[in-house]
C-alpha cells in the first residue's frame, strides 16, 4: 500500500490524536448507520467480513483487510451476520507540528495487509493501555498509536515492495541503475536495501540486473537484427567485453553463438 495523495515527507510532522479505540467483536445485529464522520477512521479486520459504504459506494472487507476512511467521509457499515466481524477500530484526528494537518493519510480505502504478529502485538498493547488508563496512559497511547500509523504507512508487505523494485528494473534495464536510486523507491537505506533484496530474491541487486539485461540481450541476438556490441549497449552494458563475460557466466555459452546458431540447441536462462 503505497503513498497516494500525501507527500511522505509531510508525515514526519504528523501528530495523530486518538479519540476512540475499540476491540470490536460484532453481534449479528451490529451496524453503523449512515453518518458523515468528523474524524479519520481505520478498521483492521481480524476475522469475519462486513460491507462498508464510503460516500454511498459499497465494498466488501474480509479478515486481513484494512479499511481507511478519511475525515469528511459519509460512512455506513454492516457486519455479515453469517460471518461476524472482529476488528480493531479507531477514530482519530490528524494534527501537525508544522501547523498544517494533512487532509488524509497516504493509505488506500481498502487494502489487504494480512495478520502480522508485530502489528497485532501493538494493537493488543494499545487496547490494554486504553482500557486500564493507568497514570501516564495518554502518553503511552500516543506513542503506540504513532507506531501503528508508521507501520501501516511505511512497512509495506515485502512482496509489494520487491515488486516495485523489480518492475522498475525491468522497465529501465537499459539505463544506469544505482543502488541508492532503487533503495529510494521503497524508502530503505541503500546499505540495508542490498541485504534486504538478497534475502528476498536469493541474489544480489547486481546479479538480478545482469539477469534481466542478459535475457533482453538474448532476445535481441536471437532475432538476428543486432550484433553483439549492439545487443550489449541496448541492454544496458557499456563494455562489450564485460557483457560477453557476464553473458557466458549466466547462459553457459558466448553471445556470438546466438549469431551463428540462433537459439536452437541452447537452454533458456535458468530462473
Amino acid at each position: 500500500m503505497f503513498v497516494q495523495t500525501t507527500e511522505i515527507g509531510a508525515l514526519d510532522t504528523l501528530v495523530p490524536v486518538l479519540e476512540y479505540f475499540v476491540d470490536r467483536s460484532c453481534l449479528p445485529e451490529w451496524k453503523l448507520n449512515r453518518q458523515t464522520i468528523a474524524f479519520h477512521n481505520i478498521s483492521w479486520l481480524l476475522a469475519g467480513s462486513a460491507t462498508f459504504w464510503r460516500d454511498g459506494v459499497p465494498f466488501e472487507a474480509h479478515a486481513g483487510d484494512l479499511v481507511y476512511l478519511p475525515r469528511g467521509t459519509t460512512r455506513r457499515v454492516l457486519s455479515d451476520p453469517e460471518n461476524l466481524m472482529h476488528c480493531y477500530a479507531y477514530d482519530f484526528q490528524c494534527q501537525s507540528l508544522g501547523g498544517t494537518a494533512p487532509a488524509r493519510l497516504p493509505l488506500p480505502t481498502l487494502s489487504h495487509i494480512g495478520i502480522s504478529d508485530g502489528l497485532l502485538e501493538l494493537h493488543r498493547r494499545l487496547n490494554r493501555v486504553w482500557l486500564e488508563k493507568s497514570p501516564g496512559y495518554a502518553l503511552e497511547v500516543r506513542g503506540l498509536f504513532c507506531m501503528i500509523i508508521h507501520r501501516l504507512v511505511y512497512a509495506e508487505e515485502p512482496a509489494k515492495r520487491l515488486a516495485v523494485v523489480q518492475d522498475f528494473i525491468i522497465q529501465h534495464y537499459a539505463e544506469p541503475l544505482s543502488l541508492a536510486a532503487l533503495a529510494a523507491l521503497v524508502r530503505l537505506n541503500p546499505r540495508y536495501f542490498g541485504n534486504w533484496f538478497s534475502e528476498h530474491t536469493g541474489m544480489t541487486v547486481k546479479e538480478y540486473i545482469h539477469r534481466i539485461r542478459i535475457r533482453k540481450a538474448t532476445d535481441l541476438l536471437a532475432t538476428g537484427g543486432f550484433n553483439v556490441a549492439e545487443a550489449a549497449y541496448r541492454s544496458g552494458f557499456d563494455d562489450v567485453f564485460y557483457f560477453s563475460k557476464v553473458f557466458k557466466k549466466i547462459t553457459g555459452y558466448p553471445p556470438s553463438d546466438l549469431l551463428r546458431f540462433g537459439s536452437a540447441g541452447h537452454s533458456p536462462i535458468p530462473d
